[in-house]
């Protein structure tokens, strides 16, 4: 992951600087798996119930998208349904905070 990212802020440079300046970069993420993970994110959100239960709308800062540890113990530990989480995909989650902890240690 952390060769792809290089390869995209070589032909975006201005990537990379985003990246390091405090702004941050913007990332749209999508997919079953990923899909689920805005689940839980919006699952633990500070506002609840959350207005509009979509994660195709859904938005988050950078800090609270990093929070895996706290989302992989709400998978494990939460025994009520959390919108948009099949028993597949709460079985999943795991894989899923990988790829996740990955990207952001590759960004």
């Amino acid at each position: 992951m952390q060769a792809a990212f290089a390869r995209l802020c070589d032909t975006f440079p201005g990537c990379r600087e985003r990246a390091d300046s405090s702004e941050g970069l913007d990332v749209f993420m999508c997919g079953g798996g990923l899909r689920g993970y805005g689940c839980i994110l919006q699952h633990c959100d500070r506002i609840q119930p959350y207005p509009i239960a979509s994660v195709g709308t859904y938005a988050v800062t950078g800090g609270f998208f990093k929070q895996t540890a706290k989302m992989r113990k709400v998978n494990d530990e939460y025994d009520g349904k959390i919108y948009g989480m099949s028993k597949r995909r709460r079985q999943q989650f795991p894989a899923i905070a990988e790829v996740v902890e990955a990207f952001i240690k590759a960004v």
